[in-house]
């Protein structure tokens, strides 16, 4: 019914030009899923259900460029299923790979409004 991504939601193959898959594990790919959609497309597909994503404006495992990409391929899915508001993003500034209390309160609020 709704869907969140805390710290998680980047694109890879411009993680793997910046070298940031370094710290990501098998566990972030489903074998075979990614020469057939993207990151973006994949977290669009759920468009026009719910969702929302938090991260850390400076984390290292979802670089600025990759979060860049990612963002805009999800807003497009949105747009697309004329849902552009189900989608939220709140990115936090000077704040890496970790959660935070704002980030667990939008989540929270988030679900709260959504399940």
């Amino acid at each position: 019914k709704a869907l969140a991504h805390l710290c998680a939601l980047a694109d890879y193959d411009t993680m793997i030009e910046l070298g940031a898959m370094d710290g990501h594990g098998q566990h972030m790919t489903i074998p075979g899923l990614l020469p057939e959609m993207s990151p973006g497309e994949i977290a669009g597909a759920i468009a026009p259900r719910p969702q929302f994503v938090g991260l850390g404006e400076e984390d290292a495992l979802t670089p600025p460029a990759a979060v860049a990409k990612v963002r805009a391929e999800v807003e497009a899915a949105y747009r697309r299923a004329g849902h552009p508001e189900a989608l939220e993003f709140f990115v936090q500034p000077g704040i890496g790979h970790w959660e935070t209390p704002q980030m667990r309160e939008k989540v929270l609020r988030f679900f709260r409004a959504n399940l």
